[in-house]
């Protein structure tokens, strides 16, 4: 009897709560953060609010993840330079959060005679074939962001799982095991000395 009162006494106890983590991955890239957020080990945040906030926690902007844990926030042009989080509130408590770190760097001048656009005063126009050559390049990194993208969900959600977890988990199972074969011993046990009584 004292081991099933020990027994439901250990469940009743407070225990530490096993929740999965909840990663964020955003970049920051002309003039709006795009990114994906999702559960370590598990599917994409869905329908979940986003916050950018200032040091002092003031909400700049907001958005909302989509069904695949995607999202995308334009940042207002006259956005001081600093440091910035972005918030995601996954729900049950869950969030997570990354440093998105705004700066005014000039943007990259293109090397001579290779833009696609309109040739600058005083240029000649690049070659219709150089001009497909480009779009064909500019086209080709598109995908390599999304490649990319792809790449960093896989390594992160795989470190969520380290061998500690697992063989925490296993010690777990196998405490159980034998408070179960403690249990049953007793029970047996008690009904050998009730026979003999």
């Amino acid at each position: 009897m004292r081991a099933i009162l020990f027994a439901a006494l250990l469940l009743l106890t407070p225990a530490p709560a096993w929740a999965h983590g909840v990663k964020l991955l955003a970049t920051l890239n002309e003039g709006k953060i795009s990114g994906q957020s999702y559960f370590v080990g598990g599917g994409p945040v869905m329908n979940s609010p986003l916050s950018l906030r200032d040091q002092e926690g003031k909400e700049i902007r907001s958005g909302r993840s989509d069904e695949r844990g995607r999202f995308q926030i334009i940042l207002p042009p006259d956005l001081p330079e600093g440091d910035y989080t972005l918030l995601i509130l996954a729900g049950q408590g869950h969030q997570a959060e990354s440093l998105i770190r705004i700066t005014s760097a000039a943007p990259a001048r293109p090397e001579a005679g290779l833009t696609a656009g309109p040739a600058p005063a005083g240029r000649a126009p690049l070659p219709e074939n150089m001009r497909a050559g480009l779009a064909a390049i500019e086209n080709r990194l598109a995908g390599l962001d999304e490649k990319i993208d792809q790449v960093q969900l896989a390594q992160a959600q795989t470190a969520g799982i380290t061998w500690e977890k697992i063989i925490a988990g296993l010690g777990y199972i196998l405490g159980l095991l034998g408070l179960a074969t403690y249990c049953r011993y007793r029970a047996g046990a008690a009904r050998i000395r009730d026979k003999k009584d």
